[in-house]
Formats: C-alpha cells, sequence, structure tokens
C-alpha cells in the first residue's frame, strides 16, 4: 500500500503484466505506466516502499532488467478501439539508472 492505494503486477491485456493500482473501489484499478510497450510484460517485482516513492524492478525493451520508481501519479487511460485501452504512460514513474 502507498499513496493511499494497492500497488499490483497484473497480466490484463493488451498490456501484458504490469504495474496498476487499485483505491479499493468497484472500477478503482488503474494502469500506473506500460513500461514494456504492447502485449510484452515488464513483469514489475519486489515492490518497495521508501520515503515518498513506490520502487520496483521492471524490464524494458531497451535496457533490460533494472531499478524504476513511482510517485503513484497515473497516466491517461483512454479506449482503443482495436486493443481496448491503451496508456499514455504514468508521468511520475520513471527508470532509476541504467546500473549496468
Amino acid at each position: 500500500v502507498f499513496d493511499g492505494a494497492l500497488f499490483y503486477s497484473a497480466d490484463v491485456k493488451p498490456h501484458g503484466r504490469e504495474l496498476w493500482r487499485s483505491s479499493g473501489e468497484q472500477g478503482g484499478a488503474r494502469l500506473v505506466k506500460d513500461v514494456r510497450k504492447g502485449h510484452a510484460s515488464s513483469d514489475p517485482r519486489y515492490l518497495t516502499v521508501c520515503a515518498d516513492l513506490l520502487y520496483f524492478v521492471a524490464e524494458d525493451e531497451l535496457h533490460g532488467v533494472e531499478l524504476w520508481s513511482s510517485d503513484g501519479a497515473l497516466g491517461f487511460l483512454g479506449h482503443q478501439a482495436e486493443d481496448g485501452f491503451e496508456s499514455t504512460g504514468g508521468a511520475g514513474t520513471q527508470r532509476v539508472e541504467d546500473i549496468r
């Protein structure tokens, strides 16, 4: 639990396994960020809160497995006819740094 919401990893089409948050209310689940765009999964794991940020490990297509952080801000989630939903990305979720 972080920022008054439950953060978790879920596999939801068409995004694959990505980071989600829920307010606990019906219909309150929202995609935080589609780290690995499309059907592939970023497989976010090891969710850990430290100070005012949520840290987690996820994999993107460019950097591989890296440390990410989120302030809990959501991206805009709009309807896309052929796939279901599309996210413009959580503005407050970013890769910490390439640690290799």
